[in-house]
């Protein structure tokens, strides 16, 4: 779930980090539960305006709907994808269309707070 990083903010706990340098030299940030060790969001330095929140963290996720598939080139092979998302062999390019079509899946939601 691509989100922007200045936006983005962890609010309980103290999460850990440990960063990766992958190919072609890019350095990226793992961000993960200080207690429980989960992964919580990956920012890569490049691109440090944006933070890939993995979803699953979130209290509720009943409302999301994938935007995209990405990585798909490491997918096992009876993996499907049961969307309309796009899907990616890589990471593509170009983040800010995705990112555009994640704001308005959020905008979409109606919230209820109590």
């Amino acid at each position: 779930m691509l989100v922007k990083t200045e936006g983005f903010t962890v609010t309980c706990g103290t999460p850990k980090f440990w960063r990766q340098i992958g190919a072609g030299a890019a350095e990226s940030t793992h961000w993960f539960c200080g207690v429980c060790g989960g992964g919580i969001a990956c920012e890569k330095r490049a691109r440090s305006d944006i933070t890939a929140v993995h979803a699953g963290t979130l209290d509720d996720t009943s409302w999301m709907r994938p935007i995209a598939h990405v990585q798909l080139r490491h997918a096992q092979a009876w993996q499907r994808i049961p969307n309309d998302a796009a899907c990616f062999e890589l990471m593509p390019s170009d983040l800010e269309s995705l990112s555009g079509k994640w704001q308005d899946l959020w905008q979409s939601v109606r919230w209820v707070t109590a």
